[in-house]
């Protein structure tokens, strides 16, 4: 199932604006919830598209004491938490317990905790199979985006070209 096109928006604005690896955040609402707004997924604990968890919800509101969040199924909400936590909050504790930032250690950080990045615990069997299936994802959608970038950067170029110009003419 694809994300519709205003979830795809709000992707890009969060990873931009977190500093998330491209393609990242579809990769995961797709290992997650198939790209779907679930509501408390099957396991009974993780919620959303993206799969938050209490815990996750807490970080956030510890962390963001003027913007405290109660509703994480909600898409808006539930994207901005995935999105800060994965590009915030666990390269953060990944450099506290002075471990690699690689995705491999997000994606077990985001998927089976924390601990076992800092542990160096084994890692669950599903978990592993979880951070292959997000590196495969995460490169289609790279490529997805490349492509579109590249579609539409002839037509920024011309915007940025015509508007340059028409400044300059202001300036005269």
């Amino acid at each position: 199932m694809s994300l519709k096109i205003f979830h795809h928006i709000a992707i890009i604005w969060y990873t931009f604006r977190y500093q998330v690896r491209i393609g990242l955040l579809e990769a995961i609402a797709m290992q997650e919830s198939t790209g779907r707004n679930l509501g408390v997924h099957p396991d009974g604990v993780s919620a959303g598209m993206f799969g938050v968890t209490p815990i996750v919800l807490q970080e956030w509101n510890n962390f963001h004491p003027d913007d405290q969040i109660t509703d994480r199924i909600a898409f808006r909400n539930n994207v901005r938490i995935a999105a800060w936590y994965i590009g915030k909050r666990i390269p953060q504790m990944i450099k506290h317990y002075d471990k690699k930032n690689t995705l491999e250690n997000r994606m077990l950080a985001y998927n089976a905790g924390i601990s076992y990045v800092s542990n160096e615990k084994l890692m669950p069997m599903s978990t592993s199979g979880y951070i292959e299936r997000i590196k495969k994802d995460v490169k289609q959608y790279q490529w997805i985006y490349i492509s579109i970038f590249t579609a539409f950067l002839p037509l920024g170029v011309l915007i940025w070209k015509l508007f340059d110009m028409l400044s300059r003419k202001k300036k005269r």
